[in-house]
């Protein structure tokens, strides 16, 4: 009896304990405060708000946690359900997770969404003359300063989109971290770039840039202080072909599956077939708590080889967790498929039974016409 008492103590703890990990979701409806990023101002960002520089507003979220470490969440793309939806703005991808972390917590949308509408994914890029990864690198650096946390223990951590502006804004932040998972390296090796031109009437793939916001290679070289966490799907061939092997060619390097260290990159392959795709298939929680542990790992100095049985296994996990997610997305599919397949029957057996009843109707009306004209002539 006091055995079950234990366990059913134990499970209300463990209930309780996942219950408070739940992020209130009310925190994102508060009304964004202006937040300045000028010497003048002692105070740190509310909940919600919102910084203008040049031609860019950045829209925030802001949690303050317990310890001296910050992470900042860049987005990605606004396209959701293969494109045919957009995401409300602002989206603040990966929000919640300050419930996964006592290190503090900034998402930042990406201003190239209000500054150009029309853009579904802007990799915080900026105009001709305004780089709004710099502004947003200056809000960060502001935030980091009032809270009295140097670079070297400032995370950006996006993934697509999100990982393409982490690099990015890293060359304005010296020191720092990033994580970049399935990120665009080469932006002219991406489709979207003709589409983004188009909008924004500058030349990503044929013009050079000031600000280097094409050269991604470059801006990891010439920050040997900072560290790369690239985590990159071998099945997503856009991801892994397109731009993880050019960027080791363009590196000299040829890392392995799993983990590895070379220089300032920190690389992690998996593998996950995807849900719908491969290149969406990224972290989750658990496989977060993981990068943020091989973080501290290897900013500690530890040799990476003593980890890499551990982060094999974890490997696996995320292979497996796809793979379900996998068949039971495709057995959805198929059920929407049946179903409409059944709709369809059943429309057809409406009218089917419809034109019946009115072949009964017609052939009623026809017997009574009949009826009627045998009745006259037995009456003459």
């Amino acid at each position: 009896m006091q055995q079950t008492r234990e366990n059913d103590s134990l499970k209300t703890i463990l209930d309780e304990t996942r219950k408070a990990r739940q992020a209130d979701a009310s925190m994102l409806a508060a009304e964004p405060r202006e937040f300045s990023v000028g010497e003048e101002n002692e105070r740190l960002p509310e909940i919600r708000f919102y910084t203008l520089l040049g031609s860019a507003r950045i829209e925030g979220f802001f949690h303050q946690g317990n310890m001296s470490k910050l992470y900042v969440m860049f987005d990605g793309s606004r396209s959701r359900s293969g494109g045919r939806d957009l995401a409300p703005l602002p989206s603040f991808s990966r929000w919640s997770w300050h419930k996964q972390t006592d290190a503090s917590l900034v998402s930042i949308e990406d201003p190239m969404f209000y500054t150009f509408p029309q853009c579904t994914l802007g990799w915080y890029y900026g105009t001709k003359d305004e780089d709004y990864r710099q502004y947003c690198a200056q809000c960060i650096d502001k935030i980091a300063d009032l809270l009295h946390i140097e670079n070297d223990d400032i995370i950006l951590y996006g993934s697509s989109g999100g990982g393409t502006a982490a690099i990015g804004v890293s060359r304005y932040l010296p020191g720092c971290t990033v994580v970049a998972i399935n990120p665009q390296i080469f932006l002219d090796m991406y489709p979207y770039s003709e589409e983004l031109e188009k909008i924004t009437g500058m030349r990503l793939r044929t013009e050079t840039d000031r600000f280097i916001r094409n050269d991604n290679c470059r801006i990891i070289r010439e920050n040997p202080g900072s560290m790369y966490f690239l985590v990159e799907n071998i099945r997503s061939d856009g991801d892994y072909v397109t731009q993880f092997r050019a960027l080791c060619k363009n590196a000299g390097i040829n890392p392995g599956f799993g983990i590895e260290k070379n220089g300032n990159i920190v690389s992690w392959l998996y593998d996950a077939q995807g849900a719908p795709s491969a290149h969406s298939s990224v972290e989750n929680t658990a496989i977060f708590k993981m990068i943020d542990m091989l973080i501290g790992y290897v900013r500690d100095g530890h040799n990476i080889d003593e980890i890499k049985h551990l982060y094999d296994v974890v490997n696996e996990f995320w292979y497996e967790r796809y793979s379900l997610m996998r068949t039971k997305y495709y057995q959805n599919q198929k059920i929407k498929e049946l179903t409409a397949e059944n709709d369809k029957m059943k429309d057809e057996i409406t009218v089917m039974k419809r034109d019946l009843d009115w072949g009964w109707i017609k052939a009623g009306v026809k017997l009574k016409r009949f009826l009627g004209k045998v009745k006259r002539n037995i009456k003459r």
